[in-house]
This record gives C-alpha cells, sequence and structure tokens, in this order.
C-alpha cells in the first residue's frame, strides 16, 4: 500500500513540474512582448484664427488685395480667407490737363554701383499748374539721345520699352509720382551714354497724356 502511494506522489510532481501555459517573468527577465503605445485621448487641435487687413485701394484694372494671417499659428492654411479680388474702381473725370517729368536718371536698387533702372517722377497738372494725384496706366519707351547735323537733340535708337504700369494715388508724394523702369533686356550703359524717355499716363477716364525727357543720365 505505501509503494501505491509513493508511485501516485511521483506522478503528481512530474505532472506539476510538465505543465504548459504561459511563462512568467520575473522583474529582472524580459520577454520579445511588443509593447503598444497608449493611444492618447482629448489630443488638443489647433484651430486656425485668420485675421485679415483692408483691402487695398482698387486698382485702374479692377483688382485689389490684402493680408490674412493666422493669429493661432497653426502653421495650415485651413479655411484661409481670400487675398485678392476684384472691385470696380471709382472713375472721375480727370481735371488733368498735362503731364510734366521730373529728373529722370540711371538709378541703381541693389548693392553694386552698375544702374538697374531708369527713376522718373511723373507730374500731372490740372489747368492750374497744380499737381493732380491720379491713378492711370503708366508706359515708356527709352531710346538713346542723338544729335542732328545743325546739333539739335534728337531720338536716337531704341533702348527698352516699358508697358501696363500701374499708378495709385498712394504713389504720390510732394513732387508727384517716383517711378522705377527696371531694364530687362540686359542693357548696361556706358558712362558718356545719355538717353531720351518717352511717356504716357491714361487716367481711369480713358484720357492719355504724354511727356518727354530729351536729356536722361543713363549710368
Amino acid at each position: 500500500m505505501k509503494k501505491i502511494l509513493l508511485a501516485l506522489l511521483l506522478v503528481g510532481i512530474v505532472t506539476v513540474s510538465g505543465c504548459t501555459g504561459s511563462p512568467v517573468y520575473s522583474d529582472e527577465e524580459s520577454s520579445d512582448q511588443v509593447q503598444v503605445e497608449p493611444v492618447q485621448e482629448n489630443q488638443e487641435i489647433c484651430t486656425p484664427n485668420w485675421e485679415c487687413g483692408q483691402w487695398s485701394e482698387c486698382s485702374p484694372s479692377g483688382t485689389q488685395t490684402r493680408s490674412c494671417v493666422d493669429a493661432n499659428n497653426c502653421g495650415v492654411t485651413t479655411d484661409k480667407p481670400t487675398e485678392s479680388g476684384s472691385c470696380t474702381p471709382e472713375v472721375q473725370e480727370t481735371t488733368v490737363q498735362t503731364l510734366e517729368l521730373f529728373l529722370a536718371m540711371g538709378k541703381s536698387w541693389d548693392a553694386d554701383a552698375d544702374p538697374d533702372g531708369i527713376e522718373v517722377t511723373i507730374m500731372p497738372k490740372d489747368r492750374d499748374d497744380d499737381l493732380v494725384k491720379t491713378a492711370g496706366t503708366l508706359s515708356a519707351k527709352l531710346y538713346y539721345r542723338e544729335y542732328d547735323d545743325e546739333f539739335n537733340a534728337v531720338k536716337g535708337d531704341f533702348i527698352e520699352e516699358w508697358t501696363n504700369i500701374q499708378v495709385t494715388k498712394s504713389d504720390y508724394g510732394f513732387m508727384g509720382a517716383e517711378i522705377r523702369l527696371e531694364y530687362k533686356s540686359g542693357f548696361v550703359p556706358k558712362g558718356s551714354d545719355y538717353g531720351w524717355l518717352d511717356v504716357t499716363l491714361i487716367t481711369p477716364d480713358g484720357k492719355s497724356f504724354s511727356a518727354k525727357y530729351d536729356i536722361v543720365m543713363l549710368s
């Protein structure tokens, strides 16, 4: 009888030691189990808060612009308001009677000394010779200044042309509107070169005024 009980006890020990199932790891042991990051709930969402400036003056071509910035600085353009649009320019009959030009000369607008274009001040005038700060569309043509047989200044070879330059009332200062005519053709004047500048300004009511500056210092 004792032998039978001893045999049963040994069988029980073997069964327990050989049981199957998931292993249990101590704090010092490691496993190959994949660690899953917990899902963060209630994450903060950045919602843009757009703030826009005033619309610019309506240009003669019928466009206006404004600038919009996100006060929350979310770094996205979601629901950003439009920054340009069409408009109807205010058309009033101009009081301009003549167009005059002042101090047309070559200018450098960058770090080097080479002229980058022509700078000229336009002065629309009324019948009392007062400055009229009118909007309009400007075009210009630049030629070499040359001389005929009687040493009279004449228009020489063509150099460059500018078209569709929009002039607004805000461009005007005390003397007039300062206009930059940047060289686009790669033209580089020599030190002794002089030019002849023809300028045309079309006012919003469709009237055209022209003027010339026949001794432009090109460099």
